[in-house]
């Protein structure tokens, strides 16, 4: 979705100097756009608290870890993403400038792409993204990660009642490669969508420390560059996550092999129906 919704209609607003879609979708598009990026990084979130349940409460969460809870979740997480990226769709628009004795447009808040708006406004636009949508989810989801591995490396197997047997069962090759391969999906998957989050979030921040005035305006364009450059980033990391996943994860493999065996399987028997 994520994919879907920013790159080909940010690709379309980098390559004309004006906006060639309809008014309306300029509204659309940044409403789907700011919610999509939310239910990436909040998913996210919601899967490391999945993980760091199985993992520290294996028993006790075996009820809520079910189906059903998982949709409730995911329905009034969206839900509340939805609602709150209502009045960003709102405060965009189709702005007409002139740049270089050339008329120009482009999708963005006019608001602030005119200076009208305050800086209190501004900088709240800006700064709840950097909040919400990078700092608040990461660290919960690292807190959550790190409670997860510290129960994974140093919580004694069961049956381990000595110090003895518990450093076997530690030091089992199978329980220290199983160990590795957690550690590794985690640390890649935190890691490197922090890291490919982390200059648009920068840009967003200092959008919001130099208002009135433009980034663009403060650096010219290598400031411009930047800017595109942190975005290209961003979309990188939807992706790098199958990618990750399935070069890390045996589970993901499998799963991946079985869903096509099972695709081609129903494909092929449709095929020989048809010719029957």
């Amino acid at each position: 979705m994520f994919l879907t919704l920013c790159v080909p209609f940010t690709a379309i607003d980098y390559a004309y100097p004006k906006w060639v879609l309809p008014t309306w979708t300029c509204n659309m598009i940044n409403y789907l756009q700011h919610s999509s990026a939310y239910f990436s990084v909040w998913t996210l979130t919601l899967m490391a608290a999945d993980r760091f349940l199985a993992v520290c409460y294996p028993v006790e969460s075996m009820t809520l870890r079910n189906p059903t809870n998982t949709c409730v979740a995911l329905i009034v997480t969206y839900t509340l993403i939805l609602l709150s990226q209502i009045q960003v769709g709102k405060i965009h628009d189709v702005y007409d400038y002139t740049f270089i004795a050339e008329n120009r447009s482009a999708c963005s808040i006019v608001s602030i792409a005119k200076g009208e708006a305050s800086v209190t406004e501004a900088r709240i636009y800006f700064f709840a993204f950097n909040i919400f949508g990078y700092v608040l989810p990461l660290g919960i989801t690292c807190v959550l990660y790190y409670l997860m591995l510290k129960k994974l490396w140093y919580t004694p197997r069961p049956g381990g009642g000595s110090s003895k047997n518990t450093g076997s069962i530690r030091s089992r090759p199978e329980t220290i490669r199983a160990k590795r391969k957690v550690t590794r999906l985690v640390l890649c998957v935190v890691v490197i969508w922090a890291v490919c989050w982390f200059p648009l979030n920068l840009c967003f921040f200092f959008s919001g420390v130099v208002y009135p005035d433009t980034l663009v305006m403060r650096g010219g364009k290598p400031i411009v560059i930047i800017q595109i450059s942190s975005q290209v980033l961003a979309y990188a990391n939807s992706c790098l996550n199958p990618i990750l996943y399935a070069l890390v994860s045996d589970n993901f493999r499998k799963g991946f092999i079985r869903v096509i065996c099972v695709a081609a399987n129903r494909l092929t028997f449709a095929s020989y129906n048809g010719k029957q």
